[in-house]
């Protein structure tokens, strides 16, 4: 006689199931982290319910097997009443255990369906907060795209305005008239200023110990090897330089090279916060000391113009003289800046910054 008794477990345990849906309705693009952690858990409990529905085939097949075990020891059972009605008993138990666990599979099953349904709606609502995200970038990107427009507009409108204002008050580094290239070439101060600016020689050590030498000269010579010429160039937006936009490279240059010999000066250590904190001040240094270099390069390698320009100029008894002299104005291209500008700052040092005035 087969023995069944404790082969199958409480009806007690029978766990109630109960389903609720989610909201798949997703508004906000803020919730796409919590529709990922719902999606893992749907797929956590999704992948529990199949686990516990393959156990429970497991159990009906043991079943089956017990059934089957019974049918066929029923034929030895006929000569006992008492043990047939044993068998009866165990047999209808046995049914009602199978048919209870039948029961299970379905809730199960119908719970997976219910989570697939579930899983797809979640699929879908983050399928549509993407192409909200996508579609809100596109729209920010195109609104930046506007600013930076806006930006540059704005930026060359105060360049303008500040280049007329300079022009306007009579600036004497605006090498574009006569009278300011007469008033530089004549400024002793300014050619000293230019002279010892490009002259002048920094001595330093480099990291293994080495005495070396650093000089305006030395750096032009750097950028032009190094092909950083252009990072400068780049600055200027027209494609041919005139004498405005080359005093403002030659400063560009200058502050750079200034900088680099502070860092040299300091073993190498960043000079950024001191740089950052007198940038104006540093740049207007600057400005001044190359003012006579670009004077000198612009009249000596620019254009006469046609007609003279009455000048003032003050004599030997610090009287005010008009005096007609011719301008010169300069356009050259970025390529003939780079080409030729270590040759002219040497002609300016071998010349002892003299610049030719005829009348």
């Amino acid at each position: 006689m087969l023995s069944i008794s404790g082969c199958c477990g409480d009806k007690s345990d029978e766990a109630t199931i109960e389903y609720t849906p989610i909201n798949r309705a997703l508004t906000d693009s803020a919730d796409h982290v919590d529709d990922d952690e719902k999606y893992a858990r749907l797929l956590t409990e999704k992948n529990t319910l199949k686990k516990q529905s393959e156990e429970l085939r497991t159990e009906m097949d043991r079943l089956h097997a017990i059934i089957q075990s019974l049918e066929a020891d029923k034929k030895q059972l006929k000569h006992s009443q008492t043990t047939s009605l044993d068998y009866k008993r165990k047999y209808e138990e046995v049914q009602q255990i199978l048919s209870d666990t039948q029961i299970k599979q379905q809730m199960l099953y119908k719970k997976i369906s219910h989570l697939n349904e579930e899983i797809a709606a979640l699929k879908e609502s983050s399928h549509l907060v993407q192409q909200t995200l996508t579609s809100q970038i596109q729209i920010l990107q195109h609104e930046l795209d506007m600013c930076k427009d806006k930006l540059q507009t704005y930026e060359t409108n105060v360049h303008a305005h500040e280049t007329n204002k300079e022009n306007e008050s009579g600036n004497k580094t605006t090498l574009t008239f006569a009278e300011n290239q007469i008033t530089i070439a004549l400024d002793e101060k300014a050619r000293a200023d230019s002279l010892s600016f490009c002259t002048d020689m920094l001595t330093y050590n480099n990291k293994h110990g080495t005495e070396k030498t650093f000089s305006f000269l030395t750096f032009l010579d750097s950028l032009i090897k190094t092909n950083k010429m252009n990072s400068f160039l780049n600055k200027v937006n027209s494609q041919l330089i005139d004498a405005a936009q080359l005093l403002a490279v030659l400063t560009l240059i200058g502050v750079i090279y200034t900088v680099k010999c502070m860092e040299l000066q300091n073993a190498g250590k960043s000079v950024r916060h001191t740089v950052n904190s007198n940038s104006n001040a540093m740049k207007q240094d600057v400005k001044r000391k190359v003012k006579h270099l670009c004077c000198y390069i612009v009249r000596k390698y620019g254009t006469q113009q046609t007609e003279k320009q009455e000048t003032s100029v003050v004599s030997h008894n610090n009287s005010n003289t008009n005096v007609e002299f011719y301008g010169f104005v300069l356009d050259i291209t970025k390529q003939q800046f780079a080409d030729n500008i270590v040759k002219w700052v040497r002609c300016y040092i071998d010349e002892d910054g003299a610049i030719v005035i005829n009348e």
